[in-house]
């Protein structure tokens, strides 16, 4: 098939999308996602260059800071007076230089830079007086700091804390063994402010940070006040095995994109800087929206007209399909109102005729099935009648025969109570109460004749006593349960029950008689479901399907020697 041809068949608003799709929305697609791409990586690679050169500002400002406590460190790391007074055994000596020396070079260190909050010196020299002020015991350190110290060989190194604790301070520690000593080790450390630090990190973009780490990890200082003192694999996890001056894109630990620089300075320090990639593709994000938003703009104008002429057609093209599918779910009265005269009237019109056809045809053939219905219910009905009036006649001819005539009449008169309750004046459908009634006259016949080996009960809900039911159902159960349960030298006890299961009412009468074999209950319900004629159960069965149903009527359970249980089911109906 060829694309005019197929083209030709679509709807007209198929085709209008179609056109619309191809010549506007597909090449303003494509130009907004040039946009896009070009801005994104233009504002990359702005980025590339910022990080870059924010690095550099900030490795010669640490550069320039730092190199006056490097010139500190290492004056009084070659001081040999204080590496003396650090190193005597003052066991049984006066401490009173030391002392001196102090006051005058110490404190004078601390007075003309104020930045450095203190200085402290840290030995194993045992008998060295500690004044907790410039003087302290080298256990005092953790070994970690003790063990990178010595291994720089007087080269400072930079530690958020040598006690393990986190302070407001920058430690900036050094190994003192300048002049060798087998039995004392000695070092220096300087408390820096830690604002002093920060001021270079800061940072003049939002979606931007940078931190100073040393070699543990903790953050040293940083642009963000709530890192300073926290460890930077809580944003980085990875950070330490990052090659230095390479910027690499990647995850924090809140899954934000990120860009990252290492910058590996002096005295063992790490600086990083990290851009939000999140936020500034969010911003990127904004230029597409602005060309979608005029792409719309454009596309509503172009549109308003076609679209008018489309609701006016599929309006009316929805109320056709409405009413049609409504016909289909057998709604016939539905019909169409203003059908107009062009196509779409014309075929509102066709639907409105063949609603009207079908709706008499269905009429006609329901009323034809009702009257089948019927006269197959009453042709039903009228064979039970004399097929009872049969054994009922020959109920009263034995009795006369054998008793004068004593129980005769009384077995007429119990006949004509039987009909005048099945007759229900012409009624096939009759309440639960009265159908009883026409079993009880049934049972009293039933009585004279078998008074000594015949025992009826029943047992029904006094709920379903007002239910409805078609007639004569209980009747043909316990006359079969008579007929075919009986054993001349035993009492056959026969119990009807009646009771609701939900939306159901239920019959059963059950006998201790003989039963029946199961080859004769598998060929009798056999017949029941093929709905065969007959008289007894297969009539009551039939009746039932015919009223209610297939999924309603006569269920036969029977083993032999222990009896036979008949239940019957039908709609709850107190209506």
């Amino acid at each position: 098939m060829s694309i005019k041809t197929w083209f030709a068949d679509r709807k007209f608003f198929t085709k209008v999308i179609l056109i619309y799709v191809i010549f506007m929305v597909i090449p303003m697609f494509s130009v907004t996602v040039y946009n896009y791409a070009n801005t994104r990586h233009i504002l990359l690679e702005g980025s590339y260059d910022d990080i870059r050169e924010n690095a550099e500002v900030m490795e010669n400002s640490f550069r320039s800071l730092f190199q006056k406590y490097d010139t500190i460190i290492d004056e009084l790391r070659s001081d040999r007076a204080l590496n003396t007074y650090l190193s005597l055994d003052y066991t049984n000596r006066s401490y009173e230089d030391l002392a001196y020396y102090s006051q005058t070079t110490l404190d004078n260190l601390m007075v003309l830079y104020p930045e450095i909050q203190w200085i402290h010196f840290y030995s194993n020299n045992d008998t060295l007086p500690g004044d907790d002020y410039y003087f302290f015991q080298s256990d005092q350190i953790e070994e970690r700091i003790l063990e990178e110290t010595s291994e720089k060989l007087g080269q400072p190194v930079a530690s958020g804390s040598i006690l393990g604790e986190n302070g407001d301070e920058i430690i900036y520690i050094a190994d003192m063994n300048y002049f060798m000593s087998r039995y004392v080790h000695n070092y220096v450390a300087l408390g820096i402010e830690q604002q002093s630090v920060t001021l270079p990190l800061q940072m003049e973009r939002e979606d931007s940070a940078a931190y100073l780490v040393d070699k543990n990890g903790i953050v040293l200082a940083s642009s963000s006040d709530e890192m300073t003192g926290k460890v930077f694999s809580d944003v980085i996890e990875d950070w330490s095995e990052l090659n230095s001056d390479e910027i690499i894109s990647g995850a924090d630990k809140e899954k934000d994109e990120l860009l990252y620089l290492k910058k590996d300075l002096d005295a063992d320090m790490t600086l990083i800087i990290t851009v939000d990639q999140t936020q500034m593709l969010r911003e990127i994000s904004r230029t597409p929206l602005i060309a979608a938003a005029v792409f719309i703009l454009i596309s509503v104008v172009s549109f308003l007209f076609v679209w008018l002429i489309n609701r006016s057609m599929s309006r009316r093209l929805r109320q056709i399909v409405s009413v049609t599918e409504k016909i289909g779910n057998g709604q016939f009265e539905q019909s169409l109102e203003e059908t107009g005269g062009d196509e779409f009237g014309q075929i509102a019109e066709a639907v409105n005729n063949m609603s009207n056809q079908i709706e008499g045809l269905i009429r006609d053939n329901y009323e034809r099935q009702l009257k089948i219905k019927t006269s197959e219910m009453n042709l039903l009905q009228e064979q039970i009648n004399p097929h009872f009036l049969y054994n009922a006649l020959a109920v009263v001819s034995s009795l006369s025969i054998r008793e004068g005539g004593k129980q005769t009449v009384q077995s007429i008169r119990y006949l004509a109570d039987f009909y005048r309750a099945s007759l229900s004046k012409g009624r096939q459908v009759i309440t639960v109460e009265e159908e009883l009634s026409i079993l009880e006259n049934y049972m009293k016949i039933q009585k004279l004749r078998f008074s000594d080996t015949l025992e009826i009960s029943c047992d029904i809900d006094p709920d379903i006593r007002q239910c409805k039911t078609i007639k004569l159902i209980l009747q043909p159960l316990v006359e079969n349960a008579i007929h075919h349960g009986r054993c001349e030298d035993k009492v056959l006890h026969i119990l009807v029950r009646g009771g609701s299961t939900g939306d159901r009412v239920y019959f059963e009468v059950q006998d201790d008689g003989a039963g029946i074999e199961p080859e004769r209950l598998e060929k009798l319900n056999r017949e029941l479901k093929t709905q065969q004629e007959g008289f007894g159960l297969r009539n009551v069965d039939i009746r039932i399907k015919l009223h209610y149903g297939q999924e309603y009527g006569v269920d036969i359970k029977s083993q032999v020697g222990k009896g036979t249980q008949i239940r019957v089911e039908i709609p709850r109906d107190t209506e």
